[in-house]
């Protein structure tokens, strides 16, 4: 009589395993036809199903913590009626046997059948789901939460890819083909977001073009005729007394948005979404105007200039031949080491302008030439008491093995080959 009863329950548990199973496959592999079709022969049937997948995590922890109890059970049940049945090696036998009927009966068939048949029993288990989502809430909630100090546990342990390592990722990607060589640019421009700040990117406060609240209201009219930007700085005698921005489009007059010259650029985007302002007066350390940025400027490091339109403007650093460049004074000192493969550095400059005051410690005149940190600079344009455009030559790479000095002898041998050819 035990045997029996315990051959029952085993029956049940088994039963009880492929529902949890079953209810898994049918619910989450549901399509949207088969949503739709429930819905016109029941709106009750699909507000169940609704409401399960809405709570997906406390769907999944019920099926699975249910599962779990019912297979343990089904487990020990299986062992003490072989062992009640096969007295001699019934215990060796529970293991194989029972793993056999789990799989058979408890998983693998009752998956097959509700992915087949899950139309019509997704919403008989959504009605059973539903219920046991609220006797079993207790036990649920606390795995849940322990999952999720598990999970967290685990995902600040793990070192995040650095920069670097993120554009080898996509170089190697795009080598591959898995993405064009425009996408790689953009994502690296984004990358690169973190890294600089607004001084790497503004427009120095000695370019600003912008109009003194002192001067008469038609002088504004000749100002914005000579400018080319659509917002005009307007400041009360210097720059350092920024009043509000002019927008020229609108004819309005808006707040400025100050913002300090180490923010990065990142941060910069999230700040000029916020504030659903275009531009922003970066401020030195002593609260004064250091310079301009725009959301163009950012926009372009990005997606490059040519995608915003800017197909008519120069580059700030031009290579004319193998060792010889043209650059605009504005240019930063980052960007030209890194482009070049120099060590250009001056205390308190960021820019060429400031590393050739810095040499010279007077403002050169044009054609004058200065011979310093390996390199020798010729001054080809100047406005007012500020260079505009150097050409830069390189005597000496700061170390022998660097891409730049490999990349310059390739141009040198280049043009001894198209000499000779001629």
């Amino acid at each position: 009589m035990v045997i029996c009863l315990e051959t029952g329950a085993l029956i049940v548990l088994l039963a009880l395993s492929a529902l949890f199973s079953g209810s898994e496959t049918a619910l989450f592999s549901l399509t949207g036809a088969q949503r739709a079709r429930i819905r016109a022969r029941s709106a009750v049937d699909d507000a169940r199903i609704s409401l399960c997948l809405a709570n997906s995590a406390a769907l999944l922890s019920t099926l699975l913590v249910g599962n779990t109890f019912v297979n343990f059970a089904a487990a020990t049940l299986g062992y003490l009626v072989l062992s009640v049945c096969i007295p001699h090696g019934g215990g060796a036998l529970a293991v194989p046997v029972m793993t056999i009927l789990l799989l058979a009966f408890g998983e693998i068939t009752p998956k097959r059948l509700a992915l087949r048949y899950g139309e019509f029993v997704a919403p008989f288990c959504a009605r059973i789901m539903l219920f046991l989502m609220v006797i079993l809430k207790p036990l649920t909630v606390f795995f849940q939460f322990s999952s999720r100090a598990y999970a967290k546990a685990l995902t600040r342990e793990r070192r995040a890819l650095s920069d670097a390592e993120l554009v080898s990722v996509l170089e190697v990607a795009a080598e591959s083909g898995e993405f064009a060589l425009e996408d790689e640019k953009m994502i690296e421009g984004v990358l690169r977001l973190s890294e600089l700040h607004a001084n790497d990117e503004m427009t120095p406060r000695v370019d600003i073009e912008g109009y003194d609240s002192d001067l008469p209201p038609e002088s504004l009219a000749t100002t914005l005729a000579l400018t080319r930007h659509h917002y005009l700085p307007i400041f009360n005698r210097t720059p350092d007394a920024i009043e509000g921005i002019y927008d020229a489009r609108t004819g309005k007059r808006f707040d400025a948005l100050f913002v300090p010259e180490q923010a990065t650029l990142d941060d910069l985007l999230t700040t000029f979404r916020k504030s659903r302002l275009p531009i922003a007066i970066v401020t030195d350390e002593f609260g004064g105007t250091a310079g301009l940025i725009t959301l163009t400027d950012i926009m372009e490091l990005i997606v490059g200039p040519d995608v915003l339109g800017h197909r008519d403007l120069e580059p700030l650093i031009r290579r004319e031949s193998a060792r010889v460049w043209t650059i605009d004074a504005n240019a930063s000192l980052d960007e030209i080491n890194r482009t070049i493969g120099l060590e250009l550095e001056a205390e308190d400059a960021d820019r060429l302008a400031g590393w050739i005051a810095a040499q010279v410690e007077r403002i050169p005149h044009v054609g004058q030439v200065i011979d310093a940190q390996g390199c020798r600079l010729t001054i080809l344009k100047r406005r007012r008491h500020r260079v505009e455009l150097v050409k830069l030559e390189v005597l000496e790479f700061p170390m022998p093995d660097t891409d730049a000095e490999l990349i310059a002898e390739t141009d040198e041998a280049v043009e001894k080959t198209r000499e000779d050819m001629e």
